[in-house]
């Protein structure tokens, strides 16, 4: 019962972000009524973390990873004021009392939040969202590319410091 259960839950996860996705990418789409002149891949991710907010506000959980995944995009381009933003608002919910998040997803969401302010120079913020990360890993097990990402953005991290050898660590 309960993978029946599991299995619909992630049918209902999956009709949701395509359904958010098909509309986003319509944005793009110069006949249609959403269409409002975006003309860079960045742009469009831009509107669709304003698009997020509303289309998917009754679904929390599933709002915090589009948000997680744009911010990774807007990061990618350049657009880290965005990034940041939207990395905050996805790990804001991950850790909300009321989140059904997994210790992997709350991992992730602090993940991408540490690996955009470290880009943006808030580098005590990154380390708590670093520790965050690697404290929500531990206890979920075998996460080997978590843990890569996270290690990564703790050698960068600590290479901006000027801490060479804690880069190396």
């Amino acid at each position: 019962i309960l993978a029946a259960r599991r299995a619909e839950q992630e049918a209902h996860r999956a009709e949701i972000t395509n359904k958010f996705l098909i509309s986003a990418l319509d944005l793009t789409d110069r006949f249609s009524s959403n269409n409002r002149g975006d003309s860079t891949l960045a742009d469009v991710l831009e509107r669709a973390v304003v698009q997020a907010g509303t289309e998917l506000k009754d679904e929390p959980d599933l709002r915090a990873e589009v948000l997680t995944q744009l911010s990774r995009g807007l990061q990618n381009r350049g657009k880290l004021a965005a990034a940041l933003a939207a990395a905050r608002e996805a790990n804001d919910i991950r850790f909300a009392s009321t989140s059904a998040a997994t210790a992997v997803e709350r991992a992730s969401s602090s993940q991408q939040l540490a690996s955009v302010e470290i880009e943006n120079g808030n580098l005590d913020d990154a380390a708590a969202h670093l520790q965050s990360t690697l404290s929500e890993l531990t206890s979920a097990g075998d996460q080997d590319e978590m843990l890569i990402r996270a290690y990564t953005s703790l050698g960068k991290l600590s290479s901006m410091r000027g801490d060479a050898e804690g880069s190396l660590r």
